[in-house]
């Protein structure tokens, strides 16, 4: 099923993903269906995608195996959608990174507001790769 984008955004805009890079040049190759390298790349671009409203890229990139697995597929359509609405989306830092074999973790700091208040966070991510594709499996806030 397809789910219609937050927004459109001009593809010379910095990638909100915070590489500093046009959207065009840095995370829209994945969100074409590129495989990203790392999992520093699989965050960063779904981030954007969450920042871009792209509900698909999300599911498509998380773990059936892991905690972060919704098997209520409509009301997990429902929360992405929501909160991608409802948030601003003003950046992302990555703290530290790591991949070792088949399992990588990410540690960065995401600034969000909604309706005026910090939403912000810091997490650390664990990652799979299944069949060469990386997947979000996991997360835990700090």
């Amino acid at each position: 099923m397809k789910i219609k984008r937050k927004r459109a955004f001009n593809g010379k805009a910095a990638c909100p993903c915070g590489n500093n890079l046009p959207y065009t040049e840095c995370c829209q190759r994945f969100h074409l269906g590129e495989l990203p390298e790392t999992p520093e790349l699989l965050m960063r671009s779904r981030y954007t995608a969450y920042a871009k409203g792209m509900v698909d890229y999300i599911i498509d990139t998380t773990d059936p195996t892991g905690t972060a697995w919704d098997a209520d597929m409509s009301e997990w359509i429902i929360r992405i959608r929501k909160f991608a609405q409802k948030t601003t989306f003003g950046g992302v830092k990555i703290l530290a990174s790591s991949v070792d074999g088949d399992q990588g973790v990410v540690r960065f700091h995401a600034k969000l507001t909604g309706k005026s208040s910090d939403l912000s966070f810091t997490e650390k991510s664990q990652f799979v790769r299944r069949e060469g594709r990386w997947l979000y499996n996991e997360g835990v806030v700090q």
